[in-house]
């Protein structure tokens, strides 16, 4: 039953142009298996259509235990700021940082753009300057995604390195993004560097960061006394295009 309520609340949160900018995929498809065009701009149907007829003119053999013939790309979100390099640059640069567990997952659409919701249980908020409502669960999206469709399996990867986080997993995630819905509690994040998942007590770190840390931390509680030893755990910096939140 949570996941319906996660479905209720944001459904009806709608974006600029008056479509909800969080739609499940239960809700997404059509009888013909295309997006719903009252809930999808012309160009985010046609980005999938381009998906499917791409995956069937692909004359390459499936490749076995590997369910996916190809994989759609991360979205660019307007004012989207260039990706951080180094763990230093990501710790200045992010708006939130904050540790919790996964309570749930769902998978649809946020902005027209596919990939995974999460529900997490906040733990501890080691960097808030993004306006993220202060709510004990908040919900994170990543780009990363395998929907089951009548027209076949729509793969989504941003080259996310970590594994897939799962109900009960331990996070962190650092974003330099604001929340876009109404009530602050939805969190983009760029997860092929902001997404950090313990799983039986071990942390896997990302690849484009791990070689950036001054030390790789095995736990995320280690992870954590990184962060705050940080000297751009306090550093405000003022995404493309928003004005910076009143510091608290």
């Amino acid at each position: 039953m949570r996941s319906l309520v996660i479905l209720a609340v944001l459904i009806g949160t709608a974006s600029n142009d008056g479509r909800p900018l969080w739609v499940d995929e239960a809700q997404a498809f059509a009888g013909n298996g295309r997006l719903r065009a009252d809930l999808f701009r012309p160009e985010q149907i046609d980005l999938v259509d381009d998906y499917f007829r791409a995956v069937e003119r692909d004359v390459h053999p499936a490749v076995p235990g590997r369910p996916c013939r190809m994989e759609m790309g991360a979205p660019i979100f307007e004012n989207e700021p260039p990706r951080a390099r180094t763990f230093d640059a990501m710790v200045s640069r992010s708006l939130t940082i904050l540790t919790g567990r996964v309570t749930g997952l769902q998978q649809g659409f946020y902005r027209g753009s596919p990939g995974t919701l999460l529900r997490v249980a906040v733990a501890e908020r080691l960097k808030d300057f993004g306006r993220l409502a202060s709510s004990a669960e908040i919900h994170v999206f990543l780009s990363a995604a395998r929907m089951q469709t009548t027209r076949g399996l729509l793969c989504v990867d941003d080259g996310v390195s970590v594994p897939m986080p799962a109900v009960g997993d331990r996070i962190a995630v650092f974003s330099e993004s604001m929340p876009q819905d109404d009530r602050h509690e939805l969190l983009p994040i760029d997860a092929r560097m902001g997404l950090f998942v313990e799983r039986s007590g071990k942390l896997a770190l990302p690849r484009s960061m791990a070689s950036t840390m001054a030390a790789t931390p095995s736990t995320l509680s280690a992870l954590v006394d990184l962060v705050r030893e940080n000297p751009g755990v306090s550093d405000l910096v003022e995404p493309p295009g928003v004005s910076p939140p009143p510091l608290r």
